[in-house]
């Protein structure tokens, strides 16, 4: 007789089928692994040097007087033991520096990341001014420069032009590199494409629990998987990671199908032999979403044999051919046993010589 469906997909039964198939923690990790690079990015970007914008300042932008109001390490590095053994200060690479200038009655503030070399051959210091680019559009958008204020005032005594003094000022740089920031970028969206692919496949896995069918298959291949680590010692160590079940079936359509699933229930998999009658419970509408029941079911499903000879189609002839050669097996193996331990008896006497 056919079983239920509804009585084979008992809430434990679900739980393991979506434990297996797409677990959970999948989700979560890779939803805070993208949690994690993004606050990284907040905490990065304002760090990030931009060469792109710096170019369009220097083609578009105007010049201010700016002062300094504070300097502070931003990028150290633990500098080396000594020959004492004992460690000295963290070398600083790269300052923070913040600024303000006045533009129209109105004060703008900025942040520029200016490297140690910088700092200190150009005498970058609280309360010391230098010349700061800003764009007349928007005069948030700017960046500081090396040039002295001076430099500004004495442009009508000679030939330069404020277009030249663009391109010549020096624009210190201190930050992170913009390609750090574009890999951050790609991690995040691994990130968010890994946690997609197993809300994904949670999904797949969770319509075969809404829209199930039921039907005997016969189990075709069994493929251990195996994964490779390597010891302290240097040796490789294989280890079992699940297996992979080939299955065939007829759908209730009439489709014959022969289809294979990955699972980590490894005992569960072992105990099923080859050309062995299984429960197949698929997505009705989409046969090649399955689940074997016997991988994550306690209750023993039997098909009678009539039953088998209705719904297999073809794959029955094949399951009745696996079963009679697994008979001829095992009937030699049974006649070769008494052979061999006859062979290894020692005849009473024999060392009696």
């Amino acid at each position: 007789m056919m079983p239920d469906v509804s009585d084979l997909l008992t809430p434990d039964v679900r739980r393991r089928f979506l434990a297996d198939r797409a677990s959970i923690l999948g989700v979560v990790a890779f939803l805070a692994a993208a949690v994690a690079v993004l606050v990284v990015i907040v905490f990065v970007s304002p760090a990030v040097d931009n060469p792109a914008r710096y170019n369009a300042l220097r083609r578009n932008g105007r010049f201010a007087e700016a002062e300094i109001d504070e300097i502070s390490a931003a990028i150290t590095e633990g500098s080396s033991r000594s020959r004492y053994w004992r460690r000295s200060s963290e070398r600083v690479i790269s300052y923070r520096v913040r600024y303000h200038f006045t533009v129209g009655g109105e004060t703008y503030h900025g942040t520029h990341y200016v490297s140690a070399k910088d700092v200190r051959v150009h005498r970058i210091r609280k309360g010391a001014k230098f010349l700061a680019l800003y764009d007349p559009q928007d005069p948030s958008n700017n960046v500081l420069t090396t040039a002295p204020v001076s430099i500004l005032k004495e442009l009508g005594k000679t030939a330069q032009t404020v277009e030249s003094l663009r391109r010549q000022v020096y624009i210190p740089r201190g930050g992170v590199p913009s390609w750090v920031l574009l890999l951050l970028y790609f991690l995040f969206v691994g990130a968010l494409g890994g946690a997609g692919y197993w809300i994904w496949r949670r999904a797949k896995a969770g319509r075969v629990l809404k829209n199930p069918a039921v039907v005997p298959a016969l189990l075709t291949e069994r493929e251990a998987v195996t994964t490779r680590t390597r010891t302290s010692g240097g040796r490789y160590r294989e280890r079992l990671g699940g297996y992979r079940m080939r299955v065939g079936f007829v759908s209730h359509a009439g489709v014959s199908f022969e289809l294979s699933c990955y699972t980590r229930r490894r005992n569960e998999a072992a105990a099923l032999p080859l050309g062995s009658v299984v429960t197949v419970i698929y997505e009705e509408a989409h046969p090649k979403n399955f689940l074997i029941y016997e991988l994550y079911g306690e209750r023993v499903v039997k098909w009678s044999d009539e039953e088998l000879r209705a719904k297999m189609g073809g794959f029955y002839d094949l399951y009745r051919r696996m079963r009679e050669s697994a008979s001829v097996d095992q009937a030699r193996s049974d006649e070769q046993s008494p052979s061999d331990n006859d062979s290894r008896t020692t005849p009473k006497g024999a060392d009696n010589d």
